[in-house]
């Protein structure tokens, strides 16, 4: 017997596919997705970082959020990979742009399947941005005049002074402008986008002196615009408050959402991003479809074949 070929044979990987990673990094737009086989895939998020304060007070770190979805081949996936905030570090000194958050949602679907926060930008003076948050809500880093959390899927809203971040947007809805949103000095940050449209906000320190690469913008994903001296809200499931500008705080972190269907659902602020955001894709188990089945017992029946002839001839 001809054992080389009869080990070629049993070798043959039958039925089996090797675990294959996409990673879908930050672009500044939605991104898709198609699933090629249908099969199990670990889906993980990272949230992206708040940008720093101009003292500065660092920007907080985005959430990671992941889990295993069941998925068909052809359906195509919605991804935004999250964009950093914004640096305060420009002349006037300003306060951080919020993170965008990272979002993953079937097309079509009401519901994301993976959501995870951004942080919140850094305060004017030291007082860091919050953490992307590991529930759904977003968070307030209090004070006075901070804004309020979004919960449920809704927006941050904005500061409440003349000097506070703008809001974080959420899933369903818009984060909040600051209560004197305008650019300059002394201005407030707008409220960053959700709903679909995930554009961050704008700060009041954007295209300062006239120049383009001077702003403290929220990130896309949703971050809040970054005042002149609260900072803007971390977008998420539900927005990040704005931060309270009289206080020169940082503003909140938003929230994280992994869909119930999923399994093996986690969630970590240990390994968060300190820049942009990303979403990571991996076949857990896929299902071969029709044609390679074929091929591989195609492959199978004309080996055995083959071992077949060779023992015939020898005989």
């Amino acid at each position: 017997m001809n054992y080389k070929i009869l080990a070629a044979v049993c070798t043959i990987p039958f039925g089996v596919i090797a675990a294959n990673a996409d990673t879908i990094t930050y672009s500044g737009s939605i991104a898709t997705w198609t699933v090629a086989t249908t099969g199990a895939y670990d889906i993980a998020a990272w949230g992206a970082a708040g940008g720093p304060g101009y003292t500065p007070g660092y920007g907080g770190t985005g959430a990671v959020a992941g889990g295993v979805f069941d998925l068909t081949a052809g359906q195509t996936l919605d991804i935004v990979a999250g964009g950093q905030g914004g640096s305060g570090y420009i002349p006037g000194a300003f306060s951080g742009g919020g993170g965008g958050g990272s979002f993953v949602w079937v097309v079509g679907s009401s519901q994301p399947l993976v959501v995870a926060g951004g942080g919140g930008g850094g305060g004017y003076f030291s007082v860091s941005g919050d953490q992307g948050q590991l529930g759904t809500s977003g968070s307030t880093q209090g004070g006075l005049f901070g804004g309020i959390a979004g919960t449920g899927g809704s927006g941050g809203s904005g500061g409440t002074d003349v000097y506070g971040g703008g809001g974080g947007g959420g899933w369903s809805g818009s984060g909040g402008n600051a209560n004197n949103a305008y650019l300059g000095d002394g201005g407030g940050g707008f409220g960053g986008q959700g709903a679909l449209a995930f554009t961050g906000g704008i700060g009041s320190g954007d295209n300062i002196d006239g120049n383009p690469s001077y702003n403290n913008d929220g990130g896309f994903g949703g971050g809040g615009g970054g005042a002149w001296q609260g900072g803007g809200g971390g977008g998420g499931y539900s927005g990040g408050a704005g931060g309270d500008g009289v206080n020169s705080l940082g503003g909140g972190g938003g929230g994280s959402f992994v869909d119930a269907s999923g399994s093996d659902i986690f969630f970590s602020n240990d390994y968060g991003s300190g820049g942009n955001g990303w979403v990571e894709i991996t076949t857990a188990g896929a299902v071969p479809d029709a044609t390679s089945t074929l091929a591989l017992l195609t492959a199978s029946v004309f080996g055995l074949m083959l071992l077949r002839r060779r023992q015939a001839a020898a005989l």
